[in-house]
């Protein structure tokens, strides 16, 4: 999820990445200050493109991104990849953790113990949105040994199985994009998914596999159908040409990280204090866009500067790693 700096980026994936964002910050927002609006969700005519579009859909969609990227990772040796990727959580979980105890958003009174413990496990017994970290963490680790040491299609698919029958049910979802990253270097896959009536069938699954209540086996199928997307995304000229036309979602779609940890206590802080004004009541549905959108824009510029300092971090972390 952090920015991507391979100098071939793929910029249209960068605009999946932020419908993916946009995706979990407008759910998280509804699910804080307005649940009901969950209803425009199953009612017609909304309902038929919004049922299923839920914030586990952008996370599986991030994680699968964040695997197919790491196949093509650089590092040479995977202890300092893992190091690396570690460091740049941590410094993310602290950083969020502290947000939290500063501005008393957090559910527990400080206890520094508890904060450490916490943050270098990963956890989220404080910020519940970096539930799934150590997911990230793992799945994309083990997707850079993946695409280190040429790992066939085959291997990667048991790995997946075997993380399924586990408890690491969402290692398993990210590492999809591992094996999309796989087959879209098969000759034979390749060829097939160039016809267009392949394309076709396989984003209609894409739609009908979405549109189920939100249990386990949605999760698993939310993240089949990312990884799908984007293996037609990727043979398909068409796509990557509308998605390279939109220049703010591309741009924004590089801090897709920050955006991603800020998101929940800007809407806290600015949500909760416009909406105890008696200008503001989240029961008007203009009076609530109003409030998202100024929660946003306060959201942005601060998620670009700290994604700004956490690249800094990472170039130093990797100049330490460099010389270990």
């Amino acid at each position: 999820m952090e920015s991507d700096n391979t100098e071939k980026r793929k910029e249209y994936l960068d605009t999946i990445k932020f419908c993916s964002i946009f995706i979990i910050i407008v759910t998280h927002f509804i699910e804080m200050f307005r649940p009901e609006y969950f209803s425009f969700w199953s009612t017609m005519p909304a309902g038929l493109i919004l049922y299923g579009v839920s914030g586990k859909l952008g996370v599986a969609v991030l994680g699968v991104l964040m695997c197919y990227f790491a196949m093509e990772a650089k590092e040479d040796h995977p202890l300092r990849y893992f190091f690396k990727r570690y460091a740049y959580f941590l410094a993310a979980g602290l950083f969020v953790n502290a947000v939290y105890y500063v501005f008393q958003i957090a559910s527990t009174p400080f206890n520094l113990r508890y904060f450490l413990a916490v943050s270098v496990s990963l956890g989220d017994g404080i910020f519940s949105t970096f539930w799934c970290m150590r997911s990230f963490l793992a799945a994309s680790c083990i997707a850079y040994l993946n695409g280190k040491y040429h790992v066939s299609a085959k291997i990667i698919l048991l790995e997946i199985l075997l993380l399924f029958l586990g408890v690491w049910d969402w290692t398993a979802i990210c590492l999809l994009g591992s094996l999309a990253w796989n087959l879209l270097r098969n000759e034979r896959t390749s060829a097939i998914l160039s016809k267009w009536y392949v394309k076709v069938v396989l984003l209609f699954f894409v739609f009908i596999a979405i549109k189920r209540p939100e249990d386990q086996v949605t999760y698993y199928l939310d993240g089949l159908s990312a990884m799908i997307f984007l293996m037609v995304t990727e043979c398909s000229r068409t796509m990557r040409a509308i998605l390279n036309k939109p220049k703010g979602m591309k741009y924004l779609g590089k801090y897709t990280m920050t955006l991603f940890l800020l998101h929940p206590s800007i809407f806290h802080l600015i949500g909760t204090s416009l909406f105890s004004t008696k200008y503001f009541y989240p029961s008007l549905l203009v009076s609530f866009i109003v409030v998202f959108g100024i929660s946003t824009l306060v959201l942005i510029p601060l998620s670009i500067v700290l994604q700004w300092a956490l690249d800094a971090y990472n170039w130093g972390i990797a100049a330490l790693v460099r010389r270990i």
